[in-house]
């Protein structure tokens, strides 16, 4: 970019579709790739536009992949046409250190999968607090390793509720405490 002097008017856009395969990675984080578990679903998001947000800046709203067409287009003045419903949102207030509107974030896997020790399992996000269903059943490991010895199968549905504000790493299920959140 900067041998075609094109640097400074170019988006360069670098994420991943979601979290590590690998615990070393997640920051402490509960759970891996193909999990909806933070640390599945939390990745990096870099963007540089140089002139439209300043280097360094940093923004921990959750965000989601389906929000690139509309901050792209929004970023390159290409308007959508509102018959076209998005799941998206445009992310250029964040770049300006603004917020964006409170939204419900869904998260979904539905597969089961004995490499990432993991059954089928749908996720709300909303605000600070994070649901968690596991509609046939469920994984339960001792004392939070995936080995074989410390696995096991629990073939009845699972809620979990956890405050990602107080809990990042998701170790208190608090649906038993909060039904009416659930």
């Amino acid at each position: 970019l900067k041998e075609l002097n094109l640097e400074n008017d170019t988006i360069v856009v670098y994420f991943s579709d979601n979290g590590p395969n690998g615990h070393r990675w997640t920051g402490g984080m509960k759970g891996t790739k193909a999990t909806t578990d933070e640390g599945g679903v939390r990745s990096p998001l870099f963007i540089r536009w140089p002139g439209h947000i300043t280097p360094g800046r940093r923004s921990d709203v959750p965000v989601h992949f389906a929000d690139l067409f509309p901050t792209l287009c929004d970023a390159a003045g290409v308007p959508i046409d509102p018959k076209h419903r998005l799941d998206g949102a445009s992310l250029r207030p964040l770049f300006r250190g603004d917020h964006l509107r409170e939204r419900t974030l869904f998260i979904t896997f539905p597969h089961y999968l004995a490499g990432y020790a993991t059954t089928p399992v749908r996720a709300v996000v909303r605000g600070r607090f994070k649901l968690v269903w596991h509609p046939y059943d469920h994984l339960e490991f001792e004392g939070g390793r995936v080995t074989n010895a410390t696995t096991r199968y629990a073939p009845e549905p699972l809620v979990e509720l956890f405050d990602l504000a107080s809990d990042p790493g998701e170790r208190t299920n608090l649906a038993a405490q909060k039904p009416e959140k659930v």
